[in-house]
């Protein structure tokens, strides 16, 4: 944009103190200047070039992207961030700007309070991203890799993605099977070396690999706006994490997806980590009733995925706006589209499921008195495998009393049960040194028991008869001309990124979207200007960026614009033919027959073998000559000119070039001549 910019980044230290002493000059330069909160609270050098921009009354404005980072409320808390306030000390007259895009009322009041600012002017836009379709989906097995080679192979194969992984053992395991796939990806997290991991996002920026595989270490501030797919391998810790990743996904505005991989055994992986992990009971706390939060988002079948996200971040959403982008209605209100769900009182079972844990939890052998959520299924559904003969959970009061319900809707009753305090898993490392999940009784159970609470689940009712299906369906586009744009838009991406780094060789330039953003190639590629005032009457081509990239540009368009007149034009001479063939009538053995024109009809009579044509629209005529059937002359440019072979009826050749198609034959006769299909290209001067 021709704008100075800078930034003090990397280990350049005489880049940064040129950097220094242009702040130091009676003109202060840059205009921006970018830098990260650890830079401001451990660099006194930096501190001192500002405080020479702030005493000339230069210093206009302090912007902090990502402030949700500031509290630890937040997600993604970084101490550095915190540190930021120094900058209200220091620079008390200077503007403060804090920008983030998932901070909850008690984020957004907490921000306030570590920046110290007092009494500012609050911008807020809904959380709602109405191009990103919403969907939970059930692992099958501990990765998923399966379902996620066959969605992208099925919806996304020339498409440019992220899977989330949990580990940085599944970013490996997961990229590596989608590579064996034939899928172009690599993994990304924290225990690559730099060099590595900087090499791996400049390759998927710029469309080198399609995916990567990644832990939450990748995606803060990507520029990389056409995301079509975002994948969670496994379950995030939160909403607001799991907002803030499948956020990455259509960042130019286009539909794109947003998919999350459910299992309920994630969530004990994830409790493992936050016990394991830093942080006073407090914190954990809090982190605990984030993955609460994100069991219960995963777990329901029947609220609209965007009312359930948004109201976290205290939003209310009307669920009727679900959808309002074609068929980007999330999962949930689809379901609720073809079926009912209906709540159903279930605090009799509840009790029921409380008082045989209790009893089953007091048994005196130790193989008998623990189990897991999975083996109470089994027994309340009466199964009959070895751990429950053995156990001898079978002969326990409630075995085989959940018979009528599916293995789905038992898990889902007892996880509900866990949610809501009347049950509870209690973490226990086991004789074989492994983590164990027990199933005993909640906090709530007294409460359940003493009948002070109601428990209702949603369960899946009938499917409603003549259900809408998704409405506004998008007319089908002529899949060579999607074929052709999207030609086009990689070449202006690939062509326009190498002028760049020729035109900077200095500046490290990763994507093209640095240059020019994605929404203007792609609206190049659609509209192909053959100008340069066809180029700059498009949004986003500044007088600047078209006198650097104008020519690159129209080299390519006017290329593909006239592949794209010339095949236009055949269509509409195809088309011609097609309606030429529905027009002909064939004569009989005495070359009578029928002549349409403008919705009437004339009989006509000609000699053996007769038929007539059309011929520019004018003019329709039989002709009886030994056996052929009428010429088609070709029009100036392009067309066709056809004669039957001697002795042959009812057919023509192709002759000068020109395509041909088999016309009808005449009852009696010689074969027709000529080839099969619709004529082949013609240069046509457009």
């Amino acid at each position: 944009m021709n704008i100075s910019a800078e930034d003090l980044s990397g280990d350049d230290y005489n880049r940064h103190r040129n950097i220094y002493n242009m702040m130091r000059g009676s003109s202060p330069g840059p205009t921006l200047l970018y830098v990260t909160p650890e830079k401001v609270s451990s660099s006194t050098q930096l501190l001192d070039a500002l405080m020479s921009v702030y005493n000339q009354g230069m210093l206009r404005r302090f912007v902090i992207d990502e402030a949700h980072c500031v509290s630890q409320w937040g997600h993604d808390f970084r101490p550095d961030y915190k540190k930021l306030s120094l900058l209200r000390q220091k620079f008390p007259k200077v503007p403060l700007m804090a920008l983030t895009a998932t901070a909850t009322p008690r984020v957004r009041t907490d921000i306030l309070f570590q920046l110290k600012m007092k009494d500012p002017k609050w911008f807020l836009s809904s959380f709602n991203r109405s191009n990103l379709k919403y969907e939970v989906m059930q692992k099958k097995g501990k990765s998923a890799t399966k379902d996620i080679i066959d969605l992208i192979r099925g919806n996304f194969s020339r498409q440019s993605g992220i899977v989330y992984c949990l580990s940085k053992k599944d970013c490996e395991d997961v990229a590596g099977i989608l590579s064996q796939a034939g899928i172009s990806a690599a993994p990304y997290h924290a225990g690559l070396n730099p060099e590595l991991r900087s090499r791996t996002q400049d390759d998927w920026i710029q469309d080198k690999i399609r995916v990567v595989c990644a832990t939450i270490a990748f995606g803060m501030g990507i520029d990389k706006p056409d995301v079509r797919f975002v994948l969670h391998q496994s379950m995030p810790k939160s909403i607001e994490g799991y907002y803030q990743e499948s956020g990455r996904a259509g960042r130019d505005g286009e539909p794109s997806r947003c998919i999350l991989f459910y299992c309920y055994g994630d969530m004990h992986r994830l409790r493992k980590l936050i016990d394991m992990g830093e942080g006073d009971p407090a914190c954990k706390k809090i982190h605990y009733e984030n993955l609460w939060q994100m069991v219960r988002y995963c777990e329901n079948l029947s609220d609209c995925r965007r009312v359930l996200q948004l109201q976290y971040f205290g939003e209310v959403f009307d669920h009727t706006r679900c959808g309002e982008v074609t068929n980007m209605r999330c999962d949930n209100c689809s379901r609720n589209m073809h079926s009912t769900m209906e709540k159903v009182d279930i605090t009799e079972i509840a009790k029921m499921i409380v008082i045989a844990v209790q009893r089953i939890s007091q048994r005196s052998n130790y193989n008998q008195k623990n189990f897991t959520l999975n083996h109470f299924v089994d027994i309340w559904r009466g199964a009959k495998n070895q751990k429950v003969i053995s156990s001898q959970w079978d002969t326990d009061p409630i075995y085989g009393k959940g018979s009528g319900y599916n293995a789905l809707d038992a898990n889902r009753i007892l996880r509900l049960l866990i949610l809501e305090g009347y049950l509870w898993e209690s973490m226990v490392i086991t004789r074989d040194k492994m983590v164990s999940a027990y199933l005993s009784a909640g906090s709530k159970a007294a409460e359940l028991l003493q009948g002070r609470c109601t428990v209702l689940h949603k369960m899946e009712g009938k499917r409603t008869a003549g259900s809408r299906a998704e409405e506004g369906t998008s007319s089908q586009q002529d899949p060579k001309l999607v074929e052709l744009q999207e030609e086009c838009f990689n070449e202006l991406k690939h062509l326009i990124l190498e002028t760049g780094k020729e035109l900077y060789p200095s500046k490290q330039i990763k994507g093209v979207n640095e240059i020019i953003p994605l929404q203007a190639l792609k609206q190049i590629a659609e509209m192909l200007p053959t100008s340069l005032e066809a180029l700059k009457r498009l949004e986003y081509l500044t007088e600047y960026r078209v006198s650097l990239y104008g020519e690159v540009i129209l080299n390519i368009t006017r290329e593909y614009n006239e592949r794209r007149m010339e095949y236009l034009t055949s269509q509409v001479q195809a088309n011609q033919l097609v309606r030429d063939e529905e027009d002909f009538t064939p004569g009989d053995e005495n070359g009578e027959g029928w002549l349409s024109k403008g919705g009437k009809s004339k009989y006509f009579k000609g000699g053996r073998g007769g038929g007539y044509k059309k011929r520019g629209g004018g003019k329709r005529k039989s002709k009886s000559q030994g056996g052929s059937t009428p010429k088609r002359r070709s029009v100036e440019g392009g067309g066709w000119k056809g004669k039957s072979a001697r002795g042959g009826t009812g057919g023509w050749t192709s002759s000068r070039g020109g395509g041909s198609s088999r016309g009808p034959s005449a009852p009696r006769g010689g074969g027709s001549s000529g080839s099969m299909g619709l004529p082949k290209r013609l240069g046509v001067n457009a």
